[in-house]
């Protein structure tokens, strides 16, 4: 949404530059190109943001599996289970 909305706006500031001539299409093109690559430096950030939130909810996930099967009553299918997604989850931290 906040991508669409920035080039929205660069859109909306081509229009009024290009109709009011008081810039060239070269100068206008140069000053987007930098907003894009600042656009594309945050999109990287918040990429890497998100792996590591994604990354602390597993281990969070894990904890609480192991919760269940040190503290919990749980049966043998119920064990197994758990333990399987425990290994899943450790697989993939």
């Amino acid at each position: 949404m906040q991508i669409s909305n920035q080039l929205n706006s660069v859109l909306q500031e081509y229009v009024q530059k290009t109709s009011l001539g008081d810039t060239s299409f070269s100068d206008m093109l140069e000053e987007n190109l930098s907003k894009f690559d600042e656009l594309e430096d945050k999109m990287k950030s918040i990429t890497e943001q998100a792996k590591k939130d994604s990354d602390m909810f597993k281990v969070f996930d894990f904890m609480q599996i192991m919760n269940q099967l040190i503290y919990g009553n749980v049966s043998d299918k119920e064990r197994s289970k758990l333990l399987a997604k425990a290994k899943e989850i450790s697989q993939s931290v």
